[in-house]
């Protein structure tokens, strides 16, 4: 079986983002048999399959896209308007092309394997396609409206060639439910559910060198993850200020967000964080190294994940996985990864008094440590990998 697989992931923003951990993770654990053979599809300005170790003994081959365009958003969207402009991998025989980021559009030539994350510049519309108005004008500039609007018609285009894959893998029984429902033209039984897993670097350690290199100083709150809006992060540091005023603690918010703050709408984000009364006990490392960031699970009082929505919620298991206490929200797919584990609260709940509650029981923490190591424990990227490799055999398959 010859297998394609578009890995340009790793040679964008994604790479750090959760394409490029299923991709990474896919990589090193995928099994193939002795007449398989895998076919890499990227550009060539860089070789990130260097950077990867694939299991001994699987055979595969690169193929050169050429050079990233330049403006990437404004040839992604005259490439969806020329006819016939989507990539042709018919030359190269294959069985089957795995495609983990459907911005990428999917192929002709071959049966397509996807992979569907989640819906929510869809679900969540209003905040991630802008209307054209004063206010939006106002808020993000001509070329942020444009770019909005143009990043909007790619995301109509993506969430078309998702509906004319041979197959599609939602990361959660949530993002299935989101599929079926905004997309009627996709076949539920083209549709498979196929859980992520936490890296096996997130585990319980004693090393806390972390915590002397970015002023970590007293017993913390930790999260780590994006800015946007559904991330709920004003609402976490909301709910910390009124922790604070009564237990001496920090903070700690990981993630290159709470340094750079690139958009327009984080504005006000940053300026809570930095006129905050509390705001020397707010800790913002930015991007930090995955061993640190294991150290910094292990050492948390809890690891507080207030999202308003996720696809997954990879989070939640690397902090339960590490042996850290999790509290969240009850919603879209994180009471499926945090089972019985967490503490799930519900989005009207008070996140403080719920944080002061964690924060003072020593008992109740000892219980969602152990509860979080076993609900970790049902997840592993050599089981996922292996789901997936049995799709894409199995589609395959189907279409010879």
């Amino acid at each position: 079986m010859r297998v394609g697989l578009d890995i340009r992931a790793l040679q964008t923003y994604h790479r750090y983002r959760g394409i490029g951990v299923v991709l990474t993770e896919f990589l090193k654990a995928i099994e193939l048999a002795p007449d398989d053979h895998l076919v890499l599809f990227r550009y060539d300005h860089e070789a990130p399959e260097a950077e990867f170790a694939l299991p001994e003994g699987v055979s595969w081959e690169v193929v050169s896209l050429g050079q990233p365009p330049t403006q990437p958003l404004v040839r992604a969207v005259l490439g969806t308007l020329r006819p016939g402009g989507r990539l042709d991998v018919s030359e190269h025989r294959l069985n089957v092309f795995v495609q983990p980021d459907s911005a990428n559009g999917l192929p002709t030539g071959a049966p397509v394997v996807t992979i569907a994350y989640d819906l929510i510049p869809l679900i969540f519309a209003a905040h991630y396609q802008p209307r054209m108005s004063l206010g939006a004008l106002r808020r993000l500039g001509v070329k942020g409206l444009i770019g909005g609007h143009l990043r909007a018609y790619l995301y109509r285009w993506q969430l078309r060639q998702l509906a004319r894959a041979d197959r599609v893998i939602a990361i959660s029984d949530a993002t299935r439910r989101d599929l079926l429902l905004h997309l009627p033209a996709l076949p539920p039984d083209r549709v498979s559910v196929i859980p992520l897993a936490a890296n096996a670097a997130y585990a319980p350690t004693d090393e806390r060198t972390a915590h002397a290199k970015y002023g970590v100083t007293k017993p913390y709150l930790l999260y780590t993850g994006g800015v946007d809006f559904r991330k709920n992060v004003v609402g976490l540091v909301d709910a910390f200020h009124e922790l604070r005023a009564t237990k001496d603690c920090q903070l700690v918010l990981v993630g290159k967000d709470f340094v750079t703050f690139d958009a327009n709408a984080q504005r006000s984000l940053r300026r809570l964080l930095d006129t905050s009364p509390y705001a020397a006990d707010i800790i913002r490392p930015g991007f930090i190294a995955t061993d640190e960031l294991v150290e910094l699970y292990n050492g948390a009082v809890a690891f507080v994940f207030p999202s308003l929505y996720e696809g997954f919620g990879l989070p939640v298991l690397e902090a339960m996985a590490s042996g850290c206490p999790v509290v969240t929200y009850r919603n879209s797919s994180l009471p499926e990864v945090a089972g019985e584990a967490a503490l799930l609260l519900d989005e009207q709940d008070d996140l403080a008094s719920a944080l002061h509650e964690v924060f003072s029981d020593e008992t109740r923490r000892a219980q969602m440590r152990s509860a979080g190591l076993k609900q970790a424990a049902r997840f592993s990227w050599p089981g996922t990998v292996g789901q997936m490799m049995a799709a894409v055999r199995s589609t395959a398959r189907h279409a010879n």
